[in-house]
């Protein structure tokens, strides 16, 4: 019976799954501990510093630099976009096209990512100006905060 459990084991997608995860938890048990080495049938599941989860970028110290990283990557490329076809667009489809494509960056597991230090934060609130600036035609000086409220778009702080 336990070979056929091992037999069936093997060719289900959880064990490829498994073995294709990193293994990380917070430093301070490896520090306490020792190195914990994790095996699933027999084979080491490798260690590793950071995991993209359903597009959430985890780092073992759980500090969210790399994921806030790579959202401001994301939407900087978007933004990239928006300011080239602004001129062919009218103001509701720019804004339309704002909540359908940066929007739920901001938004998805911000509950989590949050409370992330504030020079982070700056990084993803600056895009987000960006975004007024390239929406009402603005300088680069010029004040956005009105804007937000006019538009009821909430900020990221």
């Amino acid at each position: 019976l336990n070979a056929q459990y091992n037999r069936w084991h093997v060719k289900t997608p959880l064990q490829n799954f498994l073995a294709d995860s990193p293994s990380f938890g917070p430093k301070i048990l490896t520090y306490v501990f020792g190195p914990l080495n994790l095996h699933l049938n027999d084979h080491l599941i490798e260690r590793k510093t950071r995991a993209k989860i359903l597009g959430f970028v985890v780092a073992d110290n759980f500090s969210w630099a790399e994921h806030i990283d790579s959202l401001t990557s994301k939407i900087s490329k978007t933004l990239g976009l928006f300011f080239k076809i602004r001129y062919k667009l009218n103001f509701p489809t720019l804004l339309l096209l704002y909540y359908a494509f940066i929007f739920p960056h901001l938004s998805y597991c911000n509950i989590i990512w949050g409370h992330s230090p504030k020079t982070h934060i700056l990084k993803l609130y600056k895009l987000q100006k960006k975004f007024i600036k390239l929406l009402f035609y603005l300088k680069q000086t010029d004040h956005v905060d009105d804007f937000f409220a006019s538009l009821n778009i909430l900020t990221i702080f």
